[in-house]
C-alpha cells in the first residue's frame, strides 16, 4: 500500500472452475511493507460453501486426472470415487460427475500398472486382492444410481460374479479377501 493509504483492494478472481473440469479453485493471501522488502502469504485456503463441498474439494486435490484414479492402493480409489457420487447425489451437484466417466475410461480393462494388488491380465477393476474388487463394484453400482449409465452397472455385475468365485459357505456369506487362498464352493 502506498505511504498514508490506510485500505487498498486488490484484484478478484475466480475461485471455481465454471466448465467444472478442475478441483475448486485455491486462493491466498501475500503482502509486503515495501517494494525493496521480502513479503509473506498465508497458507493455501480452499473456499467451500459448506463441509461437504470442502470434503469433495479435498478429495479432488489428490484426484490423478491423467491415470484417472487417486494415488494409493485400489480400494482407496473406490471409496473415494464412491464418496465423490455419494456427494453428487445428496447435493444434487454434478461438478465432479467428470470424474467418474474418467475413472472408468482410462481404466477400464487393465487399471494402473504398479498399484499395490494389480494384475493386468485381467482387467475389469479385479485383481488377486478380491475385497479391492469388491469396493469397485459398490463404486460402480453407486455411479450406476447416480447417472444410470449402463456400463456402470454391467462393471459392477462383472465383478460381482469375479468375486463370487471366491465365497466361503464357512463365513456365513463371507469371501476371501486374496484369489490365492483356498476356495471353497457350495
Amino acid at each position: 500500500m502506498p505511504s498514508g493509504v490506510t485500505t487498498t483492494r486488490t484484484a478478484l478472481f475466480a475461485t471455481r472452475d465454471p466448465r467444472g473440469l478442475m478441483f475448486g479453485g485455491a486462493v491466498r493471501a501475500c503482502g509486503r511493507e515495501a517494494a525493496h522488502q521480502e513479503g509473506s502469504c498465508t497458507a493455501w485456503a480452499r473456499p467451500a460453501p459448506t463441509r461437504a463441498r470442502a470434503a469433495a474439494d479435498a478429495l479432488m486435490a489428490s484426484y490423478h486426472t491423467y491415470e484417472g484414479w487417486w494415488q494409493g492402493s485400489r480400494w482407496n480409489s473406490a471409496a473415494a470415487l464412491t464418496a465423490l457420487v455419494g456427494f453428487a447425489e445428496r447435493t444434487g451437484r454434478h461438478d465432479y460427475d467428470w470424474v467418474t466417466a474418467r475413472t472408468f475410461d482410462r481404466n477400464d480393462g487393465v487399471f494402473p500398472a504398479g498399484a499395490r494388488g494389480s494384475d493386468p491380465v485381467e482387467g475389469h477393476f479385479v485383481s488377486r486382492a478380491v475385497d479391492d474388487a469388491a469396493w469397485w463394484a459398490v463404486a460402480w453400482l453407486t455411479a450406476y444410481d447416480h447417472t444410470h449409465e449402463r456400463r456402470y452397472l454391467d462393471e459392477a455385475v462383472t465383478i460381482t460374479d469375479y468375486v463370487r468365485q471366491f465365497s466361503d459357505p464357512d463365513s456365513c456369506g463371507g469371501v476371501w479377501w486374496d484369489r490365492s487362498a483356498p476356495t471353497r464352493t457350495p
